[in-house]
C-alpha cells in the first residue's frame, strides 16, 4: 500500500456448515468481480482458526473514494444469485473503508496482522507515525506496515447486499496493517499499537494467512 491510497477491509465469519461455499464463491466469483471495479487494485482473503472473526477481506484501490464511486455502488446494488445465497450466512461482519495515512515498505506479505482501533477522534497524523511504522519494518520477515483511517462515506450506505447480511458491527476507526512473510514473523501487535497509539480505546489484534489473492486486469 501506498499513503494516500484507499483499503477497504472486512471481517466476517461464516455459519457452520457453510465455509467451503464461502471459499468457492470468493475465489470463482466475487474478488474477480470486485478487482474489475474501476480503481480497484488488488484483493485479498485471509484466515485465521484463532481470529475473531475468522476471515479478513482486504482490497486496495487508487484512493478510497473508489469504495462510494457509482461503479462500486452499482455492483452492491445488483447482487448476483450466488451472492444472495451466502450473504445470509456472514456472520459478525465488519466492514471499514479509509484511506492509507502512513505506510512503509513495498511487499505484500504471506501473512497480515491487523490491530483494529475503536477511538473516535483519536489522531493519525502521517509525519508521526512514519519513523514507528519504519522502526516495526525493521524487524525480522516484516515486508510492509501501514495505519487506515476510516472514511464513512465508503461504509454509511445500506445497499442491496448489505441488506442481504445480518447487521453489520460496529467498523473500527483506525487499523494497523502489517504484512510478514509468515504468521511467526507478525511482531506483538498489542505492543506495537501501544507505542504508535498510545490511549487507544478498544482494539482488537489478530493474525490471519493468506487463502487466495487477485490483481486488477
Amino acid at each position: 500500500m501506498k499513503t494516500g491510497s484507499g483499503a477497504l477491509l472486512i471481517w466476517n465469519d461464516i455459519a457452520p456448515g457453510a465455509e467451503a461455499t464461502f471459499r468457492g464463491w470468493h475465489d470463482e466469483e466475487h474478488i474477480p468481480e470486485r478487482v474489475a471495479v474501476p480503481g480497484f487494485r488488488h484483493g485479498r482473503r485471509l484466515f485465521s482458526a484463532d481470529a475473531a472473526p475468522r476471515w479478513l477481506t482486504f482490497y486496495e484501490a487508487d484512493t478510497a473514494s473508489v469504495f462510494s464511486s457509482q461503479p462500486y455502488l452499482a455492483r452492491l446494488d445488483s447482487p448476483t444469485p450466488r451472492t444472495v445465497g451466502i450473504l445470509p450466512s456472514f456472520r459478525a461482519t465488519q466492514r471499514m473503508a479509509g484511506d492509507v495515512v502512513a505506510a512503509v515498505g513495498e511487499g505484500r506479505g504471506a501473512a497480515v496482522g491487523t490491530t483494529r482501533i475503536w477511538s473516535p477522534g483519536m489522531d493519525a497524523d502521517a509525519e508521526t507515525l512514519r519513523p514507528l511504522l519504519s522502526a516495526t519494518l525493521a524487524r525480522p520477515g516484516v515486508v510492509a506496515v501501514a495505519v487506515v483511517a476510516s472514511d464513512a462515506a465508503g461504509t454509511q450506505r445500506v445497499t442491496a447486499e448489505r441488506s442481504l447480511r445480518a447487521p453489520d458491527e460496529a467498523p473500527p476507526d483506525i487499523v494497523l496493517v502489517v504484512e510478514a512473510a509468515s504468521e511467526n514473523a507478525i511482531p506483538d501487535l498489542a505492543a506495537e499499537t501501544a507505542a504508535l497509539f498510545p490511549g487507544a480505546g478498544r482494539i482488537a489484534a489478530d493474525r490471519y494467512a493468506v487463502e487466495f489473492a487477485l490483481a486488477s486486469a
